[in-house]
């Protein structure tokens, strides 16, 4: 009897090559050292090196990792924490260093990798925040201009949450227009 397949007559391995090899987000397997085992085609497109090329390396010489625009020790890094320590964590906004320097803003998680209750390294799922960041830019300037116009107007706003009509928020000026 061979092994167990799905609705799509595939077999587990080969669901999970799959999913390795189709995923947008960049995946890192790294072992307790913190040497790099597998990287997946979304992550070696992220990062500009070949699997050969980062297979074996340090992670934390390869992404040169930090954390709020300030380069990290290796000991407060949230990553190393993950395989090392057997700490899951996740940052949502940090910045990797492509293999051409380039700086790569992401979020990331890091889920320690446990084989027989010992702690084998662990996984690094990752993503390029920085369209979400100019969208966010967007809006919060948007939002200040908004503001602005409604200052220089002298106009007030309310804000009714159709959902419970009773609970509104309205702007100060608002408040002093109609006491």
């Amino acid at each position: 009897m061979g092994a167990p397949v799905n609705d799509t007559g595939s077999k587990p391995d080969d669901l999970i090559r799959l999913a390795l090899e189709t995923t947008p987000e960049g995946i890192l397997g790294i072992d307790a050292h913190g040497r790099v085992t597998f990287a997946n085609p979304a992550a070696c497109r992220l990062l500009g090196y070949t699997p050969d090329e980062m297979s074996g390396q340090i992670i934390d010489d390869l992404i040169h990792c930090e954390t709020n625009g300030a380069h990290q020790s290796i000991d407060e890094s949230p990553l190393r924490a993950a395989y090392r320590f057997g700490k899951a964590c996740r940052v949502y906004s940090d910045v990797f260093q492509c293999k051409d320097s380039t700086r790569l803003l992401v979020e990331y998680s890091a889920a320690p990798l446990i084989r027989n209750d010992v702690l084998a390294g662990a996984i690094v799922n990752f993503h390029d925040i920085i369209e979400r960041n100019r969208i966010e830019q967007d809006l919060h300037q948007s939002s200040f201009l908004a503001k602005m116009a409604l200052e220089l107007t002298g106009s007030g706003y309310w804000h009714v949450d159709y959902s419970d009509p009773d609970y509104y928020t309205q702007s100060e000026l608002a408040a002093r227009i109609v006491g």
